[in-house]
C-alpha cells in the first residue's frame, strides 16, 4: 500500500486507542515515516516513526530535543503552575542543562535506595495481592497494580506514610497533562493537583533540609557534581515527575502485564512453574505491552529519515509500541514469549532521555508478577468487563475484575 492510499495517522481516533497494534502494523509496513495528524492543533507538523531501527536511532539523535515539548505547551487552557513546573523537569530539558541535571539526579538514586525499593516491593506485593483477592469483587488494578508503585515510590522518595493516600490522586490527575487532547476539566484537575503537590513537596523539601533522611528527596537536596547542586525548583519539579510519570508507567506495566498473562495461560503457567523467569518476563511484558506507547521530540535542524524530510521545528513522534513489535527486530513479535532472550525493546527509551526510574519500575513489576504468577491459574476474567484508560501516551487498564475459581 502506498502513502497516498493510507489515511493520515491520527493517534486521537477512539478506534485506534482501543487497539492500536493493527494500525501500527499497517503503517510500519507501508509508510514507516509518516506525516500524520498532529496530536494538538497548535503543533504545525508531526512525523510519526514506526520501525525499531529508525526509532532507536532517533532516540539518540542530538538533532532532536524535548525542551519545546513542555507539559501544557500549545494548550492555552493549561495553567501557569503546570508550565512553571514543567520548565524545571529533566524530561523537558536539552543539553547542556539536561546533562547537568541528569548527573545530579542519577547520583541521588544510590544502590542502597534501589535495594530498598526491591525489598519493599517484594514485601508488599504478596500482601496487597492477598488483600485484593479477598475483596467481594476483586479488581487487580485498584487493589494491586495501583497501590504497589504508589507505596514503593512514596517510600523511596521519603513521603511520610500517613500522606501516601494523597499520592495516587495527585498522580492520576497530573498525568492527564500528557494526553494532549485532555478536556478542559481534566486540565483543571491537573492544575489543582500540581498546585497541591507543589505546596506539599515544598514544605517537605524544607523539612528534609533541616532533617535529612535516607531517601531520594534528601539525596536530591544534598547531591553535588563538580560543586553544582539542583535548585529547589528543580528538586520540586522532578519529585513531581517521579510521583506522576513514574507511578503511571508502572501501573500500566503491571496492569497490562497481568491481563496479558491471563490471556496467555500457557506463558503464565511457565512463569508459575519457574519463578526464576521473572526477570525475563518483565522485559518481555515491557516489550509486549509498551506502557509508554509514544514519545515526542522537536527537530532542531533539518534531517531525513528513509528519504522523508523533516524540517526544523517539526514534531517527531517516536512510536515505541510499534518499534517493540517490529518483525525486523523480534521474531514472532505479536506473540508473548516469556523466555525471549533479547532486551532490545525501547520501552524505557535510549540515549539522553533513557528513563531514570527504570530500575525501580523493574523491581516493582518483578515483585508483582512473582507474587501473581502462582495464583493466575485459579483466576478468570471477563474481557468485556476490563476497562482501559483513554490516554494514548500511557497505556494502562482502569479496571481488571477477576474471579477466583
Amino acid at each position: 500500500m502506498s502513502d497516498a492510499q493510507l489515511p493520515r495517522f491520527d493517534p486521537t481516533d477512539p478506534a485506534f486507542r482501543a487497539d492500536p497494534y493493527p494500525t501500527y502494523r499497517r503503517y510500519r509496513a507501508a509508510d514507516p515515516v509518516h506525516l500524520g495528524v498532529p496530536p494538538i492543533p497548535t503543533m504545525p507538523r508531526c512525523h510519526y516513526v514506526f520501525r525499531h531501527a529508525d526509532v532507536a536511532a532517533l532516540l539518540r539523535d542530538p538533532r532532536l530535543g524535548r525542551a519545546r515539548l513542555r507539559a501544557g505547551a500549545g494548550r492555552p487552557d493549561a495553567s501557569t503552575v503546570i508550565r512553571k513546573v514543567a520548565r524545571q523537569m529533566l524530561l523537558f530539558t536539552d543539553p547542556p542543562r539536561h546533562e547537568r541535571m541528569r548527573a545530579l539526579m542519577e547520583s541521588a538514586f544510590s544502590p542502597e535506595l534501589h535495594a530498598r525499593a526491591r525489598l519493599r516491593a517484594e514485601a508488599l506485593a504478596p500482601v496487597l495481592l492477598e488483600m485484593a483477592l479477598a475483596e467481594e469483587s476483586p479488581d487487580l488494578v485498584s487493589g494491586f497494580a495501583v497501590p504497589l508503585p504508589v507505596l514503593v515510590m512514596s517510600d523511596v522518595l521519603g513521603i511520610p506514610e500517613e500522606d501516601r493516600p494523597l499520592v495516587k490522586r495527585w498522580s492520576t490527575d497530573i498525568v492527564a497533562i500528557t494526553d494532549l487532547r485532555s478536556s478542559g476539566a481534566a486540565l483543571a484537575r491537573a492544575s489543582r493537583a500540581t498546585e497541591e503537590v507543589a505546596d506539599y513537596l515544598s514544605q517537605l523539601i524544607r523539612d528534609r533540609r533541616r532533617a535529612p533522611r535516607e531517601c531520594v528527596l534528601s539525596r536530591l537536596i544534598t547531591s553535588r557534581v563538580d560543586g553544582e547542586a539542583l535548585t529547589d525548583d528543580e528538586i520540586l519539579a522532578n519529585a513531581i515527575l517521579f510521583l506522576a510519570a513514574g507511578h503511571e508507567t508502572t501501573v500500566g506495566l503491571i496492569s497490562e502485564g497481568l491481563l496479558a498473562l491471563l490471556e496467555h495461560p500457557d506463558e503464565a503457567a511457565r512463569l508459575a512453574d519457574d519463578l526464576s523467569l521473572a526477570t525475563k518476563a518483565v522485559e518481555e511484558l515491557l516489550r509486549y505491552t509498551s506502557p509508554v506507547q509514544i514519545t515526542f521530540r522537536v527537530a532542531h535542524e533539518a534531517l531525513e529519515v528513509r528519504d522523508h524530510a523533516i524540517a526544523p521545528g517539526d514534531a517527531v513522534a517516536l512510536v515505541l509500541a510499534s518499534a517493540n513489535r517490529d518483525p525486523d527486530e523480534f521474531a514472532l513479535p505479536e506473540s508473548l514469549q516469556l523466555t525471549r532472550a533479547t532486551r532490545r525493546h525501547l520501552s524505557f527509551g535510549l540515549g539522553a532521555h533513557h528513563c531514570l526510574g527504570s530500575t525501580v519500575a523493574r523491581v516493582e513489576a518483578k515483585a508483582a508478577f512473582t507474587a501473581a504468577a502462582p495464583l493466575l491459574a485459579g483466576m478468570s476474567h471477563d474481557p468485556a468487563a476490563v476497562t482501559r484508560s483513554g490516554n494514548f501516551v500511557f497505556r494502562a487498564l482502569d479496571t481488571l475484575p477477576v474471579r477466583m475459581r
